[in-house]
């Protein structure tokens, strides 16, 4: 059955016994590919293909898994772990490509929240203040959110303000921020370190929203906010 065959790769993997779990997960997609198992069986082979290193396997399955079962949930760790390989691979077109597809997906769940993260984040660090403060905005609707996400999200939205030379908009965001007192040091002390150097904030934006760069050339806008 499709539940011993999962035990049994299961089992196989916790003993380290690589080679078996692969071949009862591969067993389990190919006998019954449209049972409720088969996408987690994928998304464990690609996990054992990550811990191999066997990268262009493990692309190969994510991909199988988003193709074959778009709508279950284990779509958005493929499509995020997809988009994660895809800017290692300094390919940004099909990582935006990736984030953009569980964003349509899943809007509104809160298990897209690392996606959208990743994507305001990306969006940030090339300096396209317009989809920041879309994809920030779209978490903040998200009533799951943690208050420190709320928080991390608040502050990325303040940022795409601030390298949007609109310090007025990013002041407010901080000001916010900076009442919480639920928040952890770091993060109020990040807003209130932010609010002080927004006097140093570009008069003018620092690039046109549709002028997008690779992280690797895009000088100095890294954030450090990361949700995984």
């Amino acid at each position: 059955s499709p539940l011993a065959l999962y035990c049994l790769a299961q089992k196989y993997k916790n003993s380290g016994d690589v080679k078996n779990s692969e071949e009862s997960f591969k067993k389990l997609i190919q006998a019954y590919p449209k049972h409720y198992l088969a996408p987690k069986a994928c998304l464990e082979l690609a996990s054992i293909y990550s811990q191999a290193k066997r990268e262009s396997d493990e692309i190969e399955i994510l991909n199988s898994l988003s193709s074959g079962y778009p709508e279950y949930g284990e779509n958005i760790t493929a499509l995020y772990k997809s988009a994660q390989i895809m800017k290692k691979r300094k390919n940004i077109d099909e990582m935006y490509k990736k984030l953009a597809e569980a964003e349509t997906l899943f809007a509104g769940k809160p298990e897209i929240i690392p996606v959208l993260f990743m994507s305001a984040n990306e969006y940030l660090r090339n300096y396209n203040t317009k989809k920041a403060l879309e994809k920030f905005e779209a978490l903040l609707k998200i009533k799951e959110l943690t208050i420190s996400q709320r928080a991390q999200a608040m502050l990325g939205k303040a940022a795409s303000y601030e390298y949007n030379a609109e310090p007025e908009n990013a002041m407010m965001i901080y000001d916010e921020i900076l009442k919480t007192r639920e928040l952890d040091k770091s993060i109020l002390e990040m807003a209130d370190k932010s609010k002080l150097n927004l006097a140093k904030a570009p008069k003018t934006p620092l690039v046109k929203t549709d002028e997008l760069r690779s992280p690797e050339t895009a000088g100095t806008g890294e954030t450090g906010l990361r949700i995984s």
